[in-house]
């Protein structure tokens, strides 16, 4: 995975490296989504979100990754984040996960190769 690095205040795509698309056989089917980033930081408060966008809807907001506080005034700092999600799509169309970060002040977040974003489906 390529690097990448979020400097904004607003929610901001982080990356085509950084989503997933599976398409459910059934609407009763399960997906299981695993996130497994990993950067380094400098000043920062973030917060990561996943986003679901379904052929024909809107995106929508399904999940809060996380938010991270680390604030040193000159430090760069490792980050980890990894997460489990068990999303109910309700749709056999194909379905794209995303992750999304938003800064919430001046520092930068960089995420580095070691990245993985995976999409399980489970039948019912």
């Amino acid at each position: 995975t390529a690097r990448q690095s979020v400097t904004g205040g607003s929610m901001v795509d982080v990356g085509s490296n950084f989503e997933v698309t599976i398409t459910p056989a059934s609407t009763s089917s399960k997906i299981l989504v695993q996130t497994m980033l990993t950067g380094i930081v400098h000043r920062h408060e973030l917060i990561n979100s996943l986003l679901r966008r379904t052929v024909g809807a809107t995106t929508t907001n399904i999940n809060l990754l996380g938010w991270y506080s680390y604030v040193a005034s000159s430090e760069w700092a490792p980050l980890s984040i990894n997460h489990n999600y068990l999303d109910s799509p309700n749709t056999t169309s194909q379905v794209t996960y995303k992750v999304f970060a938003a800064k919430m002040n001046a520092g930068t977040l960089t995420l580095y190769g070691n990245n993985a974003f995976y999409a399980y489906e489970i039948k019912q």
